[in-house]
């Protein structure tokens, strides 16, 4: 697929499984809710670019009128770019919550020299853990991202299976409708 068929199709995702919407700025949809919402009159907006790897600022752009660059390979795949848009609607990884020692260890020991910052928790003051902790979320790296040596970068106990890139699970559902349900 073309990366504006993957884009479509991720759009389609968030729209019908989640409680976003996420709309053509140029389309005559979003000025029939521009009008209908006064909300919407802020001007942010998502600005899809080709880049390497696959990344979206956290949450909205700080000022008015500006966008939120989501930046995508040609490797990105659809979920993949779901995972940007959560991002860009202010979803953090999951292996970056305040509880997270409780659920996984890090080991970064076996983390590639210059990516520690992705194993970060995030600040207590920025990140409120509300949902339960969703090993197989789409927001959570999977066993060995970004790892220096093949080995685990994060380990789970039991071997549970953590992180994918094939489908929404019901947390990740939840935790976007919770925050703008």
């Amino acid at each position: 697929k073309t990366d504006t068929g993957k884009i479509m199709d991720a759009i389609n995702i968030i729209n019908t499984q989640t409680c976003l919407q996420v709309v053509d700025r140029f389309s005559s949809e979003f000025a029939s809710l521009k009008a209908q919402y006064s909300d919407l009159n802020h001007g942010n907006y998502l600005d899809f670019v080709s880049g390497g790897g696959c990344s979206a600022y956290i949450g909205k752009p700080y000022s008015a009128n500006s966008a939120n660059t989501v930046t995508l390979a040609s490797n990105c795949g659809t979920i993949s770019i779901v995972h940007e848009l959560f991002h860009a609607s202010g979803i953090k990884h999951e292996q970056s919550r305040l509880d997270r020692d409780d659920h996984v260890i890090i080991a970064m020991q076996n983390v590639k020299a210059g990516k520690e910052n992705n194993f970060q928790k995030s600040a207590s003051t920025t990140h409120v853990d509300i949902m339960p902790y969703n090993y197989e979320s789409i927001m959570h790296y999977g066993a060995t991202y970004f790892s220096s040596n093949d080995m685990e970068t994060i380990v789970a106990p039991d071997g549970k299976a953590i992180g994918n890139r094939d489908t929404l699970t019901q947390g990740d559902i939840d935790s976007v409708n919770f925050m703008y349900g």
